[in-house]
């Protein structure tokens, strides 16, 4: 109301008047009228009297607000940090949300090792199906020892464990002419096993089909081969020793099969198919396909290690009990 008034006051021509120039002037200075009579008459009307009493308290009242509003005001602090109780609430929220995020977080990252695994042992079969093409259907040896050591994933100078990229499937490989290696196993330097396989076994009874004279492996030829795509070529491999997984370049039956695909009077293999991807194994097939497979169904006392071991480090291998495992790896199904 006293706003109001003092307003009209300003309008009236009162002490709050500012002229053209931007000068305070008083009620007393504001153009007169020319009319003497006409101005005295104006200032005995009520409006005027209310307004020129309102000019003489304004400036106290504006002084006294002031003073209610600084002392009524109430205090505002800027807080610069938590409190002890509020940072170990966030810091136990944000470690429930780890735990429930990182099974999520491990699972979606094997899963990516796991397609590139696969992708490297597909090519890897892709790259013997082209190694016969050029070799009269044959396809690549296991291993040679007639003419220095030769096996299907590199050379070896000394004969054994230090395998080299030159030689073998690395010339079938595309631009990098290196075998890729499955990023979900890393394995310990061992002069007694191989190196260099990219952490894949290559099936014995297609790669050492039988042996010659000198030991060296004579492969199968795609011909011999009577169910391509439920013959096993290559699949994941590891071995285990001293408490470490070390390489080895094939993969056995559980049985070692003679010339003419028959176990040697139950004559057990080492098993080294390692089902390292959330409990299974990638295979590729004969015709080239590539998929996981398992659980593991079956396994047996290992090279370097005993039989609850490799059980503990799944290594064995799928598809039921041994005589059914058999039929996986034959090139001609249905010998007993």
């Amino acid at each position: 109301v006293l706003y109001n008034r003092c307003g009209m006051l300003s309008l009236w021509g009162g002490a709050l008047k500012t002229d053209k120039n931007g000068q305070k002037r008083t009620k007393t200075d504001i153009g007169a009228p020319q009319n003497t009579a006409g101005f005295a008459q104006q200032q005995n009307t009520p409006l005027y009297n209310a307004c020129e009493a309102s000019a003489s308290c304004t400036e106290s009242a504006l002084h006294i607000c002031r003073r209610q509003m600084l002392h009524t005001a109430k205090p505002c602090f800027i807080r610069s940090a938590f409190t002890l109780i509020e940072l170990l609430v966030v810091i136990a929220i944000i470690a429930i949300l780890a735990s429930m995020l990182m099974p999520a977080l491990q699972s979606g990252r094997e899963k990516g090792r796991s397609a590139s695994c696969l992708s490297g042992i597909r090519q890897l079969g892709m790259a013997n199906l082209l190694y016969a093409e050029s070799s009269r259907n044959y396809f690549i040896y296991a291993v040679l020892y007639s003419n220095g050591t030769k096996y299907w994933c590199g050379e070896s100078q000394s004969g054994w464990g230090d395998i080299n990229t030159s030689g073998g499937l690395n010339d079938y490989l595309g631009k990098s002419k290196k075998i890729r290696e499955c990023p979900s196993v890393e394995f310990k330097s061992d002069s007694a096993t191989a190196s260099g396989t990219g952490g894949y076994g290559y099936s014995e009874a297609i790669g050492t089909y039988t042996t010659s004279s000198s030991y060296d492996s004579v492969p199968a030829k795609t011909s011999l081969l009577t169910a391509p795509a439920r013959t096993i070529m290559f699949a994941d491999q590891a071995d285990v020793k001293n408490g470490s997984y070390v390489e080895q370049w094939s993969i056995y039956a559980p049985y070692y099969l003679d010339k003419d695909e028959i176990a040697w009077g139950g004559m057990a293999a080492s098993p080294t198919m390692h089902f390292r991807h959330a409990g299974q194994t990638n295979v590729c097939w004969a015709d080239g396909h590539a998929d996981p497979q398992g659980p593991m169904s079956y396994t047996s006392r290992g090279a370097y290690a005993t039989v609850e071991t490799m059980v503990e480090r799944k290594i064995g291998w799928f598809g039921g009990d041994a005589e059914e495992i058999l039929e996986l790896f034959r090139c001609r199904k249905g010998k007993k």
